[in-house]
């Protein structure tokens, strides 16, 4: 878990740091091609080591939704991460997108069961999401505009849909790329909250200053070649 002492100590490594600190995702098809795309040798699979070192880019491994919030805190100077992941975190405004790879591309949507596609006339609702900031966001401006009424929040982990499916709750907040899992478990999309790639992020240059903004932006450059 990040804290606000570990944050204060990485923070002031990262002053002193001239390397580029680029945040990668500890795991999934991003960290794939990102460790394709720049080809570090001192990359093994060894899952203990969260640093990799190459000329003036240090590679730094660490869960997704954690990336945002270390680069708004500076302890990072950049990462690639999903869109999803630094609305969730609430950091938007304060991060540089640099670059959008188009990579991975979802939508982030209100699905419900195709047998009950307007389930916000309920006098009561379930709603089940992995993205909590997000979801109580949406239940927040629903509120206000006086469309629900009465809603319980349940934070979940993994496939949310499911939980609609089975019955367990009215709505599910999630990530939909095809759409296909939907159609083949009859459930709908009620609403597209906005859509989610894979891009780069940086503190800005001015916070990073013109040379580590520069290798950003040609480090950036070479990702989408590799994603490509």
């Amino acid at each position: 878990m990040i804290t606000e002492e570990s944050i204060s100590g990485l923070r002031r490594d990262s002053r002193t740091n001239s390397r580029l600190r680029f945040g990668v995702p500890n795991q999934g098809r991003l960290l794939n091609q990102v460790r394709a795309a720049l080809a570090f040798s001192e990359w093994t699979q060894d899952t203990r080591c969260l640093n990799f070192a190459a000329g003036d880019v240090e590679a730094v491994l660490a869960r997704s939704t954690d990336l945002p919030r270390l680069v708004a805190a500076g302890v990072l100077d950049g990462c690639i991460t999903g869109r999803d992941y630094v609305v969730e975190a609430g950091v938007e405004e304060r991060l540089e997108e640099v670059l959008d790879l188009d990579f991975q591309a979802t939508n982030i949507c209100v699905v419900a069961r195709s047998s009950e596609p307007a389930p916000l006339a309920r006098d009561r609702l379930t709603v089940v999401s992995q993205y909590p900031a997000i979801a109580r966001r949406w239940l927040d401006e629903r509120s206000q505009q006086g469309l629900i009424d009465n809603a319980t929040f349940v934070a979940i982990d993994g496939a949310a849909e499911m939980y609609v499916r089975s019955g367990l709750a009215d709505l599910a907040i999630d990530a939909v790329m095809t759409g296909r899992s939907l159609r083949d478990n009859d459930m709908v999309v009620v609403e597209t909250l906005f859509a989610s790639t894979g891009r780069v992020y940086s503190r800005g240059e001015r916070l990073l200053g013109a040379k580590k903004h520069g290798l950003l932006s040609a480090l950036a450059s070479t990702l989408a070649d590799g994603t490509s």
